[in-house]
């Protein structure tokens, strides 16, 4: 698939918040025509939901969208399509009962997007519409799942 990946961080690329550098790029990429850009950026990201709530009458139909990271984030603004949601609670829960049971907890462990740790939810506004029909959805996790496979496959 062709996709644009952008990095923004300081000179030494350990990261940084700005969430106004990630607004101005959202909108350099709407004016070429992205309809879509996935916030793995921390606190950074606000800059697409503010970027999305004030703009995105000016797209053409309105369509620039976003996703959520980590929990749901359809609050944050109205062109939030899914959220990707990291089920740390599950993930705990079942840590503590296996320590409370006695068992050997493992040292390390990768719990990718096929796990039962990860969820995509949809945003209420758009279950039963056809702005973001569920099947782009379920077809985004599959694609993000067989990505994701291959990728720590080839290691």
């Amino acid at each position: 698939t062709d996709n644009d990946i952008y990095y923004l961080a300081n000179k030494s690329f350990e990261g940084y918040y700005n969430p106004d550098s990630l607004y101005r790029l959202c909108y350099t990429l709407d004016k070429k025509g992205y309809r879509f850009v996935v916030p793995i950026a921390g606190g950074s990201a606000q800059g697409i939901y503010r970027y999305t709530r004030q703009n995105t009458a000016l797209t053409p139909k309105g369509m620039f969208y976003t996703c959520g990271y980590d929990v749901d984030m359809q609050e944050y603004s109205n062109h939030v399509a899914f959220s990707i949601l990291k089920r740390t609670d599950k993930l705990v829960s079942e840590f503590i009962d296996d320590w409370v049971a006695g068992k050997e907890l493992e040292k390390t462990r990768f719990l990718g997007l096929g796990s039962d740790y990860v969820d995509f939810k949809t945003a209420d506004r758009f279950v039963g519409t056809t702005s973001f029909p569920s099947h782009i959805l379920d077809s985004l996790r599959a694609i993000s799942i067989q990505c994701e496979l291959e990728h720590y496959s080839s290691k």
